[in-house]
């Protein structure tokens, strides 16, 4: 005799087969762990054509979109990569590089977080070009998230080094690199908003100093200054006017605070504290121009607050007005 088990999933069996005739869909097999779905979850597995149904909490009914959080995408070399950088402290053993910070990418994933609108997410790669970056965009290496509302591209700070170092792309190049990697964030992103930043200024005489104490003369820097990574500033600034892009010119900024823009790198080249603040708040400004503010966007799933919080929060997620109670 059968047991209670056996026939549940008999039963569940036959029900798979229905729909599978229904939908005309023999090419596509539920999971094993699909035991115990009703025949609503079933359906919307074989109507989005195989793919897991997101779960949802009993008694709800999300719109759609409610469960999909957009995110801001910040695509760069070790400049932006470093940006996730919380402190002080050591790196890696073997690293030449330091850490300084809060990093101006955690900085914006703390206003975004705590506002529950955006996750923030670093694709930032330590010695990347705009040659490697274009080819990772086309294999779709990079783990691209679904929903960008906006993404930051900023590179430069390796590709300029000098025609004898692997790293070096000519700033003819470099300009066809960027309007590549634009059109291709585009097709795939048309509602984001690509921000194309202007690399960072650097100090050539403080990277030569640091690399070659840091790394015992092994490396100088490769010659990397203001007056190599000019032609890429102009580089991007000529991309942006030609493919609508819109133009961040942190480059222009940071040097608007006059010589002393020189103290905001530990080495020349990447930011210290002072200058991951000040890259955030270029950024920070940029975002909120364009309709980001973190106070202003949707806030993700806020009626979870009105139920863990019920006495504090409302089911919009606004915080209720607080009462006084006087004379005790």
């Amino acid at each position: 005799m059968p047991s209670t088990y056996e026939k549940l999933q008999s039963l569940q069996k036959q029900l798979i087969d229905e729909l599978c005739d229904e939908y005309h869909c023999d090419d596509i097999s539920p999971p094993p762990e699909c035991f115990g779905w009703d025949e609503e979850r079933l359906r919307g597995y074989f109507e989005s054509g195989g793919h897991e149904p997101t779960p949802v909490a009993t008694g709800t009914a999300p719109a759609l979109g409610e469960c999909e959080k957009p995110c801001l995408l910040c695509i760069g070399d070790s400049i932006t990569e470093l940006g996730c950088m919380l402190g002080g402290g050591s790196m890696p053993p073997g690293s030449i590089l330091e850490q300084h910070g809060p990093g101006w990418t955690a900085l914006l994933a703390r206003d975004y977080g705590i506002s529950r609108s955006l996750d923030v997410i670093n694709r930032g790669f330590g010695g990347y070009t705009t040659k490697w970056i274009l080819a990772d965009l086309k294999a779709g290496l990079l783990s691209l998230p679904k929903a960008p509302k906006a993404i930051t591209v900023m590179l430069g700070s390796n590709d300029h080094v000098k025609s004898s170092d692997p790293l070096h792309v000519p700033p003819e190049e470099y300009g066809l690199n960027l309007r590549k990697i634009v059109a291709l964030l585009r097709d795939r992103y048309p509602c984001a908003t690509v921000l194309l930043c202007t690399p960072p200024p650097c100090d050539g005489t403080q990277v030569y100093t640091y690399f070659t104490k840091a790394t015992k003369m092994q490396a100088n820097g490769s010659g990397r200054g203001e007056e190599r990574i000019a032609p890429m500033v102009e580089a991007v600034k000529e991309v942006a006017r030609a493919s609508g892009a819109r133009l961040l010119d942190v480059h222009g900024k940071l040097k608007g605070v006059g010589d002393t823009w020189r103290a905001l790198f530990y080495d020349g080249l990447h930011f210290n504290g002072e200058g991951n603040q000040a890259m955030y708040r270029i950024v920070r400004e940029e975002l909120e121009a364009i309709g980001l503010e973190p106070d202003k966007l949707p806030m993700h799933r806020p009626s979870m607050l009105g139920r863990a919080y019920p006495q504090v929060y409302d089911e919009s997620g606004r915080p209720k007005p607080r009462t006084t109670k006087m004379g005790r």
